[in-house]
C-alpha cells in the first residue's frame, strides 16, 4: 500500500509466556510427514535374496513330485495281473446276476398267479351274484315266459360282466409277462456265459445266501398255493349251489316234501297193445311199442339218476320226478284199459245192429261235421279211400234218401264227408256202399 514504508519499527516476535526456554522452538520451524519420501527411503533397503529363496524350494518339490509319480508308473506296470482272478470275479457277477434275475422272475410268477387267482375270485362272484338273482327269479310267481325274460337279462349281464373282468386283468396279466419274458432272456444269456468248470467250485459257496431267499420265495408260493385251494374251495361251493341249487318256491318245496321221499314205487304194469286203438284212433303197434321203449327208457335213466350222490333240493327232485313219472304211467294204463273196454263195448252194439239189418253195411255215428263225418263198417267189409255208400234212414216205405257218402283219409283214418245232403246225417243213418273202386 502507500502507507508500507512509513513503518520502520516491528516489536519482536512474541514468546511464550508459559513454557520454559529448553523446549522452546528456537527456529520456529514446523516440519511436515511426507509418505513418497518414506517409500522411497524403503525402496532402497530392498533383498532379492528372498526371492530366490522361494523360486528354488518350488522347483526343488516340484522335481521330486515328478519323479516319485514316475516311479510309480513303472512299478505298476511290472505288477503280474492274474487272469484267473478276474474270471472268478467275473463269473461271481455273471452268478449273482442270475440268482436275481431268477429271483425277480419268481416274483413276477408270484403275481401273476396273484393276478389270476383275484380274477378269478372276482369272475366267481359275478357268477355267485348272478346265481342267486336267477334263483330269486325262479321263486317269482309269475308267468314263465316273463321269468325266462329276466332270466335272459341277467345272464347277459353276466356274460358282459365277465367279458369287461377277464378284459381287464388280462391287460395287467400281459404285462406282467412282458417283464417275465424279459427277464427270461437276461437268463438265458447269463447261463451261456458261465463255464462249467467254473460254476462247479464257486455254486456251492455262493449259492447258500440264494437258497435261503429262494427259500423265502417258495413259502410265499405256499401261501399262493392256499389262496388257490380258498379259491378252488369257494368255487367249489358255488359250483355245488349252481348244479344243486335249494328250491326256494313253495310250491316245489311241497312237491318235493310230498313225492320226493326214499320210497322206490315198483315199475307199473303196461297192458299189450289192442288192434282197436289202430281202427279208432290210428295208434298202431308201432307207435305203441315206442311209447313203451319211452316209458322204459324214462324210468332207467331216473332211475340211474337216483343212485347219484346229489344233495339240497336235487336228491329229493329227482325222487319227486320217479314217483311222478311211475305214476302218470300207472294212471294212464287205467284210462287207456278203460277206454279200450268201452270202445270195444261200443263196437260190439254197433257190429251186432249191423248184422241184425239185411240192407246196410254200415251207419252213421256222427255227422254233425259234413266234412269229417264218423262211421261204424260191418266187419269183413273193405273200404278204401274214394269209395262211395248211399246214406238211408229207416225201412220200407219210409225210407228216405240222405246223401251220398264218400270216403277218404284224416291223418291215417278212414272218415267220410258229403256234399249237399238231401236230409242231415244223424247217428244210425244206414250206410249201402256203392261203386266200389278196385
Amino acid at each position: 500500500m502507500g502507507n508500507d514504508d512509513k513503518i520502520k519499527n516491528l516489536p519482536a516476535a512474541p514468546g511464550s509466556s508459559f513454557l520454559p526456554d529448553e523446549i522452546r522452538d528456537v527456529d520456529g520451524k514446523i516440519e511436515v510427514y511426507s509418505l513418497e519420501d518414506e517409500f522411497a527411503k524403503t525402496k532402497k533397503n530392498k533383498s532379492y535374496r528372498l526371492y530366490i529363496t522361494i523360486f528354488l524350494f518350488t522347483a526343488i518339490i516340484g522335481f521330486l513330485t515328478y519323479a516319485f509319480t514316475n516311479y510309480l508308473v513303472q512299478k505298476d506296470k511290472d505288477v503280474p495281473i492274474d487272469i484267473k482272478e478276474f474270471e472268478d470275479l467275473r463269473l461271481k457277477e455273471v452268478l449273482q446276476s442270475a440268482n436275481i434275475s431268477e429271483a425277480r422272475i419268481e416274483m413276477v410268477s408270484m403275481r401273476i398267479q396273484a393276478i389270476r387267482i383275484e380274477m378269478l375270485n372276482d369272475i366267481l362272484d359275478i357268477r355267485k351274484k348272478s346265481l342267486s338273482q336267477e334263483l330269486d327269479v325262479t321263486a317269482m310267481n309269475i308267468p314263465q315266459a316273463e321269468k325266462e325274460v329276466k332270466l335272459k337279462a341277467i345272464r347277459e349281464k353276466e356274460a358282459q360282466n365277465l367279458r369287461w373282468g377277464r378284459a381287464r386283468y388280462n391287460g395287467k396279466i400281459l404285462q406282467e409277462k412282458r417283464k417275465l419274458w424279459a427277464l427270461e432272456t437276461e437268463i438265458r444269456k447269463n447261463r451261456a456265459s458261465i463255464k462249467k468248470k467254473k460254476a462247479e467250485g464257486y455254486v456251492t459257496n455262493e449259492d447258500r445266501l440264494n437258497n435261503l431267499k429262494m427259500e423265502k420265495l417258495k413259502d410265499s408260493r405256499t401261501r399262493g398255493m392256499k389262496g388257490v385251494r380258498d379259491y378252488y374251495e369257494s368255487y367249489m361251493r358255488y359250483l355245488t349251489l349252481r348244479y344243486n341249487p335249494i328250491f326256494r318256491s313253495s310250491r316245489l318245496k311241497a312237491i318235493v316234501a310230498e313225492k320226493g321221499s326214499d320210497k322206490t314205487d315198483p315199475i307199473p304194469n303196461i297192458a299189450a297193445y289192442r288192434a282197436l286203438l289202430k281202427e279208432k284212433s290210428g295208434f298202431n303197434e308201432s307207435r305203441f311199442n315206442a311209447l313203451r321203449k319211452n316209458i322204459e327208457d324214462d324210468l332207467l335213466l331216473v332211475q340211474r339218476l337216483r343212485s347219484i350222490p346229489n344233495i339240497n333240493s336235487v336228491a329229493p327232485s329227482i325222487r319227486a320226478i320217479d314217483a311222478l313219472t311211475k305214476n302218470i304211467v300207472k294212471e294212464y294204463e287205467v284210462l287207456w284199459g278203460s277206454l279200450s273196454r268201452s270202445l270195444e263195448g261200443y263196437q260190439y252194439a254197433m257190429q251186432h245192429h249191423l248184422k241184425a239189418s239185411n240192407v246196410a253195411q254200415g251207419i252213421i255215428l256222427d255227422g254233425r261235421n259234413l266234412k269229417l263225418i264218423l262211421f261204424e263198417i260191418q266187419a269183413g267189409q273193405i273200404v278204401r279211400p274214394g269209395d262211395a255208400a248211399t246214406v238211408v234212414r229207416g225201412q220200407g216205405k219210409k225210407q228216405a234218401y240222405v246223401g251220398t257218402l264218400e270216403f277218404y283219409y284224416k291223418d291215417g283214418l278212414l272218415r267220410g264227408k258229403m256234399e249237399a245232403p238231401k236230409l242231415k246225417p244223424e247217428p244210425f243213418d244206414m250206410l249201402v256202399l256203392v261203386d266200389q273202386k278196385r
